[in-house]
């Protein structure tokens, strides 16, 4: 399988899926209008990826994400979910930046919802 690459705007978050290395990164803003068509792809190439269990490592280190974000990112967490329940495993880095409490909250709401490990990171 391919790897994917979406490189980073003021506006969108880069966006690294590493087949080879079972590794989905994803970091900066995410302030898109219509996310269902920015995350589509991505969306597409990940569940095209997890068809067969996979142990894979999440890095989400979004600066800032709107509500439309949130859904996609749900929607994201449950296919991770059904494939750990066929076998497969994943860890989810979630970054949030000292002092924001706020995003760390959010971390754990998304931890708690998906019921996926979190690993809830301080970046100083």
């Amino acid at each position: 399988m391919q790897n994917f690459f979406i490189e980073k705007t003021s506006r969108t978050p880069q966006v690294m899926l590493d087949a080879a290395n079972g590794l989905i990164d994803i970091k900066g803003p995410c302030i898109v209008e219509d996310t269902v068509s920015f995350y589509e792809p991505v969306l597409a190439w990940v569940n095209e990826y997890i068809k067969s269990p996979r142990n894979i490592t999440v890095n989400l280190n979004l600066e800032y994400f709107n509500s439309s974000t949130s859904r996609i990112l749900m929607v994201f967490f449950r296919s991770l979910g059904d494939m750990v329940q066929r076998g497969g495993t994943v860890e989810v880095h979630w970054f949030y930046a000292k002092g924001d409490e706020d995003l760390k909250e959010t971390g754990n709401d998304f931890s708690a919802l998906s019921r996926l490990p979190f690993h809830l990171v301080e970046k100083g």
